[in-house]
């Protein structure tokens, strides 16, 4: 059963302040640290999640076209240092895998959703601005229904052409 602490962050608000735990022994203080650009925070149900893996792999396959847009991307989850270890050499992540996160902590300050019996946070993603706010907020309740990387790009590249909450207008019938 899905379980949150707080209401959901929404377009605009300043992300929350996180410490994550690298597993190269560094720490990352997100939004800050994320980088000067448009960064992407992947929370994670963890190694054992064959959705997560698709996800992150999909991020994987795109990661030379978001550093070619300077967007940084960092998954984390509350799995242990060396599942995290394990998880990103199995799928060869270049980018920053985090680790040990406390789903309750996490879910009171992000709002996303977690699973009090297992102790695992449910699938979120965010894209942060350079300024470090919400610029777009994805929660699942479950298994399904997270963020992909070439949605992601779309987005911020029409935010960086147009400016972010830009209406699109459908063209006429």
């Amino acid at each position: 059963m899905a379980h949150y602490c707080t209401s959901i962050l929404d377009e605009h608000e300043p992300f929350p302040p996180l410490t994550i735990s690298l597993t190269d022994e560094r720490l990352r203080s997100i939004p800050t640290d994320l980088g000067p650009g448009y960064g992407i925070l992947l929370l994670y149900r963890g190694r054992w999640c064959p959705h997560c893996r698709r996800q992150l792999v999909d991020f994987q396959q795109h990661a030379e076209a978001l550093r070619g847009r300077g967007v940084a991307v960092l998954a984390a989850s509350t799995d242990t240092r060396e599942d995290a270890i394990a998880f990103a050499q199995e799928t060869g992540f270049s980018f920053p895998v985090g680790y040990g996160l406390s789903a309750r902590s996490v879910a009171r300050a992000t709002g996303c959703f977690f699973d009090a019996h297992s102790g695992s946070l449910h699938p979120a993603g965010f894209i942060l601005t350079p300024r470090g706010e919400v610029a777009l907020a994805a929660y699942s309740t479950g298994d399904i229904g997270r963020l992909g990387a070439a949605d992601c790009l779309l987005c911020i590249n029409t935010w960086r052409e147009n400016g972010p909450r830009t209406p699109i207008t459908p063209p006429a019938p």
